[in-house]
């Protein structure tokens, strides 16, 4: 009586439970074109009749980054992933992945693994959706007001504070100060996006830490952070920003190689001779000083 599956039969076995897994798998030869992929994965990507085979993978998932373009996206995190992953060997850290597919932005978590056959360099990605849980936590965010990666406020919670105190009136004073982490890119570029936002959750750390309770910090976009300082002249805010410098680069030693700054631009106003003053207007002053300051080279500071 058999007891074991043939050869012919595991093969089967193996390439049926492949094609059934729950999650998107596709095979990529070392230039990044398609070999093979799973059915979940034509479920995410239905573009192609035929299937996507023998596409480079931006095309094949339609990333409007890269479709219609050149063959390989110079600025895809994803595209040099695959690279790393079949040339140099070095698998894919779960990550969250955004691709503007169809003039639809979706949510992806994904991994990697190199895969050898025959002296042949393959990869190998697994896709899950996540756009609704990004949908639900960008809505969550803005309902709380807070910046969910950071602890620092959101956009919308920090303009909210601002506002509210433009419409304080007369007699009060501030201090408005935008940050930008400076070569962030790099950080992200070389070392990953996990150990970029990382990063950023050490800056809003080390910042709550050194402003005043009457204080606030908002997380404009990005790697871009603002500070409002209460009935303070920028001298007196500026020292602040300089104890942060300071703390975030002896924080960071041990989250990257290369040394960890940013440069900042900060105005004052009194609420005098300024009536009907915008936020937005408040914004693009501190704005131009944060160009200057970074024209003038790193880790620096412009006042006006």
């Amino acid at each position: 009586m058999k007891t074991t599956p043939s050869e012919n039969e595991q093969e089967s076995l193996l390439y049926r439970l492949y094609q059934s897994l729950p999650l998107g798998v596709v095979f990529l030869d070392s230039r990044g074109k398609v070999l093979s992929v799973n059915r979940q994965f034509r479920r995410y990507f239905p573009y192609f009749a035929e299937g996507p085979y023998g596409l480079p993978l931006c095309r094949a998932i339609q990333c409007r980054r890269g479709f219609g373009g050149p063959e390989v996206c110079g600025s895809c995190t994803l595209r040099r992933g695959v690279r790393r992953i079949a040339e140099d060997g070095v698998p894919m850290k779960m990550a969250k992945w955004s691709c503007r597919c169809r003039k639809a932005v979706r949510w992806f978590q994904i991994s990697g693994v190199p895969v050898g056959d025959s002296g042949e360099k393959y990869a190998a990605l697994f896709f899950t959706e996540i756009t609704d849980r990004v949908r639900a936590e960008n809505a969550l965010r803005k309902r709380m007001k807070l910046d969910l990666a950071t602890g620092a406020l959101n956009r919308d919670g920090f303009v909210q504070t601002f506002e509210s105190l433009l419409r304080g009136g007369r007699g009060k004073r501030f201090t408005l100060c935008m940050t930008d982490l400076d070569d962030f890119k790099e950080i992200n570029d070389r070392y990953g996006h996990p150990t970029g936002d990382q990063v950023l959750r050490t800056f809003a750390k080390v910042a709550r830490k050194n402003i005043r309770a009457g204080d606030a910090i908002g997380r404009y976009g990005g790697d871009e952070f603002l500070f409002l300082f209460q009935d303070a002249a920028p001298r007196q805010a500026a020292e602040v920003i300089r104890r942060i410098q300071k703390e975030l680069l002896e924080s960071c030693r041990g989250i990257v190689p290369i040394p960890v700054t940013f440069s900042a631009g900060m105005m004052l106003w009194s609420g005098e001779g300024q009536p009907g003053l915008r936020w937005k207007d408040c914004v693009k002053a501190a704005d131009r000083l944060l160009y200057r300051a970074k024209q003038k080279g790193k880790n620096r500071i412009v006042t006006l």
